[in-house]
């Protein structure tokens, strides 16, 4: 059984090329991903994001696209959403292969919102039509779930910003799990 693949190579004068080398997902999945549309986020220095295209082809033989959300710092290893972010509504599954992938870029549209496009199917048409999709700024991945825990990380300075929506409790811990103010 084949799976879609997606590898990086570099060059200086778009002739010549390096070896390509597949991308890692930390995840360790294995799954139908293509046309990434990887663009250099704009609003964190050496952040890299995709919004790769998921090929499904379910038990009855139907095909469609669903889109993840993907990020990373190298550009070879990439954190990945654990399911789909935008995905066609029951029965209304994007026509394979002509529909249902994402524009390379974002905009930021607002303040609070950043916008992205994607070409998809019009039934009522009959044809692809462009779609502006909205985020919340930095809002691309959401946690669930009743508690989290991030990697350490270094802070400088006397303040520390988080992006949320809701209600939110965060305790501050040392190395050893002691709480800090």
């Amino acid at each position: 059984n084949l799976i879609r693949d997606t590898r990086v190579a570099y060059s200086d004068d778009c002739v010549n090329w390096t070896t390509p080398e597949p991308i890692v997902y930390k995840d360790g999945r294995d799954i139908q991903m293509y046309a990434n549309a990887i663009t250099q986020y704009e609003r964190s220095d050496g952040l890299y994001i995709g919004m790769p295209t998921h090929f499904v082809l379910d038990s009855k033989g139907d095909k469609w696209t669903d889109v993840y959300f993907m990020s990373s710092r190298d550009r070879l290893n990439w954190n990945r959403s654990s399911g789909p972010i935008l995905a066609p509504a029951e029965g209304q599954m994007y026509v394979y292969p002509d529909c249902g992938y994402p524009t390379a870029g974002m905009i930021q549209t607002s303040e609070r919102e950043i916008s992205f496009f994607m070409d998809e199917y019009d039934s009522s048409k009959k044809c692809d039509v462009l779609t502006r999709y909205t985020v919340r700024t930095d809002g691309f991945m959401a946690v669930t779930g009743s508690k989290l825990t991030t990697k350490p990380l270094i802070k400088e300075g006397n303040s520390l910003e988080l992006n949320f929506d809701g209600q939110v409790k965060v305790t501050m811990t040392d190395a050893s799990g002691n709480s800090v103010t």
